[in-house]
């Protein structure tokens, strides 16, 4: 195994603009991230680099700037199509959480598309309990009910946070829409449902976090409500009620045949009067 030196006479003359793959090279995975570190621990990641050229191709790796990252391989004397070398990458953090930005040049033959493989090391939020969907079912009416999600960071650092609402009810609030998160104070998101009539509502929200290559998580909150305690089904009074869907069409197919029985009932009277 050997730990490749890097080459000032390539960094001079050669560009490094391609990522993923050239002519004569693929790189698997093209890009590589550590997603949440330790200080002083070292994280080991490899790097496939396949020839993908027709015939026999040499290969220069140069190694990455920083003292954070380092690479080490074994190089065959011919890389035929199809075999690969495996690059093996080490991060070792040292002096803070932060981001850490590097890159892996490969040369070959191809001058005009040298490969760069970007390395990316970023800390993380470990918990943020957002669920796909939240049901707040069988609330009553003049009542309400709540749901609290945290937003935790078990890293020393800051993250920002942000909740963007997609589809919005009238019935259901969230707060606070931002904030910051912590390793000594997590954040919390409250969700509030408050039935103004019976009926089910919806809402869709997302959050999302200034941590890097955070994944936006979305959450689709369905709320139904039931009946008070005091409501009744009004049928001869103008003031307002609560009526089931399904009372609804009953109660219209009703009207609807009463007004019928009236109506012929005013046909007869008047048929015999004349």
């Amino acid at each position: 195994m050997q730990v490749c030196k890097t080459s000032n006479h390539l960094l001079l003359s050669q560009s490094f603009r391609t990522v993923g793959k050239t002519a004569f090279v693929h790189a698997s995975p093209s890009e590589l991230y550590f997603a949440g570190f330790a200080l002083n621990t070292i994280y080991e990641r490899r790097i496939k680099l396949i020839n993908v050229s027709p015939s026999v191709t040499n290969m220069h790796i140069l190694e990455p700037d920083s003292p954070f990252f380092r690479i080490s391989y074994k190089k065959p004397s011919r890389l035929v199509p199809g075999y690969h070398i495996v690059v093996k990458v080490e991060f070792l953090p040292k002096d803070q959480y932060r981001v850490y930005e590097d890159r892996i040049l490969v040369h070959t033959a191809d001058r005009d598309q040298n490969l760069i493989i970007p390395l990316i090391a970023f800390p993380v939020i470990n918990h943020v309990n957002v669920p796909s969907a939240i049901n707040l079912a069988d609330t009553r009416l003049g009542e309400s009910a709540k749901k609290e999600i945290t937003i935790l960071s078990e890293t020393p650092v800051e993250f920002s946070y942000q909740v963007k609402i997609l589809q919005k009810s009238n019935q259901i609030t969230l707060s606070p829409l931002e904030g910051i998160v912590s390793l000594e104070a997590p954040a919390k998101l409250l969700i509030m449902y408050e039935p103004q009539e019976y009926c089910t509502t919806q809402c869709i929200f997302e959050v999302l976090t200034s941590q890097f290559a955070f994944q936006p998580l979305k959450c689709l909150i369905t709320a139904k409500s039931r009946p008070g305690h005091g409501a009744k089904i009004h049928l001869d009074k103008k003031e307002s009620c609560v009526v089931r869907p399904l009372d609804r069409i009953r109660l219209a197919k009703l009207a609807m045949q009463v007004s019928s029985l009236m109506f012929q009932y005013d046909l007869r009277r008047l048929s015999t009067t004349i």
